[in-house]
């Protein structure tokens, strides 16, 4: 399969107002893809409705070769616009419930929750609640999370949001490392 995810035609109205009206695309393993327009242009919606969150007016996804089932969806790494981090968490049983979320049993949940703390550069903060560390800190954690069981397709919604130049240019890095494996990516 190298079609990882196809949108068709998908329309999504909310009252009186199209807020995606009838967008079409296709990500092929290996790809960086982007999503660009202003705010309220029906990027977020759009991936929600790639990840069944919501559900299309009209036209048709395809995640992973088929439909958004269960085990297509424990596929994908997906970082949120908006943050759902546990603040009384520490950081590394947060990144390990994040794993065990994506079918990882503890042990190799636990350890790539330290690896992947030890790449995005806070290992020294394993220890430290999420209520404890700057916005930047939690937007890296959860890009660790979502990218911990080492899924085919990773979905970035404004993952640089929050980040200083060198954390953007660490994702950037990470994100190519990712490629280099078969991932797509969207941003």
């Amino acid at each position: 399969m190298s079609t990882y995810l196809e949108v068709r035609e998908v329309t999504k109205i909310f009252g009186r107002r199209t807020v995606v009206d009838h967008v079409s695309l296709a990500v092929e393993r290996g790809e960086v893809f982007g999503l660009l327009g202003p705010n309220g242009s029906g990027k977020t919606t759009t991936i929600r409705m790639a990840l069944d969150i919501i559900r299309p007016d009209s036209g048709q996804v395809s995640l992973l070769g088929g439909t958004p089932t269960r085990d297509a969806l424990s596929k994908v790494g997906y970082l949120p616009e908006e943050r759902g981090l546990y603040q009384k968490s520490r950081a590394i049983d947060m990144l390990s419930y994040m794993g065990k979320l994506k079918r990882l049993d503890s042990r190799t949940a636990s350890a790539r929750a330290e690896k992947m703390l030890e790449r995005v550069g806070l290992h020294q903060n394993r220890a430290d609640k999420v209520q404890a560390l700057s916005r930047g800190m939690s937007q890296l954690i959860q890009f660790a999370g979502a990218l911990l069981h080492e899924p085919d397709l990773i979905i970035l919604d404004e993952p640089f949001a929050g980040l200083d130049p060198l954390n953007v240019q660490l994702m950037k890095d990470i994100i190519r490392e990712e490629q280099r494996r078969g991932a797509a990516a969207i941003f």
